[in-house]
């Protein structure tokens, strides 16, 4: 027995949105967050500390950390060191490293990472296949140049995917 699609088209429309909606789900990574903080006068001080927190809700999955700095053109400097501490829910440090993002190259001065006019994106990966335990967790970044307080960063990001 043959079907007649053609006196089934809201069915036959709905099959097909449903498997371009899964296909396209499917296709992206799973994200746990995706946060920026934005620096008044795009000028971030020494001492403030950004924060970030996320759930980690499956103990067999692998994640992926990356660290993403909106910048414009006012950055005096080729590279940006980033202090990144991860933190449990009991505040215990279970990653701790000074990170160099470069945000320029260093012989042309040309702006690296996405972006036009004066403002720049640049995203660095900074953990890859990290497994941790199912719960609460932070990520605390402040950053680490010789100035106590740095004039160009926009704001600082972080994504964290499955």
């Amino acid at each position: 027995m043959l079907i007649n699609f053609y006196n089934h088209k809201p069915l036959t429309k709905s099959i097909l949105f449903f498997s371009i909606l899964f296909f396209f789900c499917s296709c992206t990574p799973n994200k746990i967050i995706d946060e920026y903080k934005t620096f008044h006068e795009a000028k971030w001080s020494e001492d403030s500390l950004v924060k970030f927190d996320f759930e980690v809700v499956n103990k067999n999955d692998s994640i992926s950390i990356y660290i993403i700095t909106r910048y414009n053109l006012g950055f005096p400097y080729y590279n940006l060191f980033v202090n990144y501490t991860l933190k449990d829910s009991q505040k215990k440090v279970i990653k701790t490293n000074l990170k160099e993002i470069f945000l320029s190259d260093s012989e042309s001065g040309m702006p690296l990472g996405k972006g036009f006019s004066d403002i720049y994106t640049q995203e660095i990966l900074i953990e890859k296949r990290l497994f941790l335990l199912k719960g609460n967790y932070s990520i605390i970044l402040n950053h680490k140049m010789r100035e106590p307080s740095i004039q160009g960063i926009e704001s600082i990001g972080v994504i964290v995917n499955r």
